[in-house]
């Protein structure tokens, strides 16, 4: 169980949001709400740990993450805004080089196959469009394994092809007991769980 217990967050000595709370158990998903400034990116990287509350806290299973922060943190698979991929390195060297660090190397072919990979595996990340750059973002969901999925507008530059393939992924993670939170204005994940609206939480 994931409890956000009351967290106060203030970046450039403004209030982002205060004293916001919910818990997720497993097999759920959260799907954040709210406009450009509300908070959404904040929150998910003070799940991940990325960044320190004002006030309150974060547990897992009644533990402060703080208190545990290296093993909870290889529990989780943040994709975020930011582009962790390197520009030269071609897609299957990129993935063979994380997947290294969870050593699994296994599911290598798995990731591949699921986002249609294949034909530009030896292609340099830098000379990929967006909408290619962000599969292969998306394709460590498949090969870096982890029970919290935090994904910040993951379908952002995809096609709708790939819009319902991560749809699908999402959707099996959480059946199959994993846990979701998503930031998205896309409506595509509306149906997956519980819609968690930022704005309530200003004042």
């Amino acid at each position: 169980m994931l409890t956000i217990n009351n967290i106060t967050c203030i970046k450039n000595q403004q209030v982002i949001f205060k004293n916001l709370g919910f818990s997720a158990g497993e097999g759920s998903c959260i799907i954040l709400k709210g406009g450009n400034g509300s908070g959404k990116t904040t929150l998910l990287r003070t799940i991940a740990g990325l960044c320190q509350p004002e006030s309150g806290n974060i547990l897992w299973d009644e533990e402060n993450i703080q208190d545990f922060y290296p093993d909870f943190s290889s529990n989780i698979n943040y994709i975020g805004h930011k582009n962790f991929l390197k520009p030269q390195l071609d897609i299957l060297q990129n993935i063979e080089f994380f997947a290294s660090l969870a050593q699994s190397e296994l599911l290598i072919p798995s990731a591949v196959k699921y986002f249609d990979l294949a034909e530009k595996l030896s292609t340099p990340i830098k000379n990929l469009s967006a909408g290619w750059q962000k599969k292969v973002l998306l394709s460590k969901l498949i090969y870096f394994p982890a029970d919290i999925w935090l994904l910040d507008e993951p379908s952002v530059n995809l096609d709708q092809k790939n819009k319902e393939k991560l749809f699908n992924l999402i959707a099996t993670k959480v059946k199959e007991g994993g846990l979701a939170i998503i930031a998205s204005h896309d409506d595509i994940f509306d149906n997956l769980g519980a819609k968690f609206y930022l704005q309530d939480f200003k004042k």
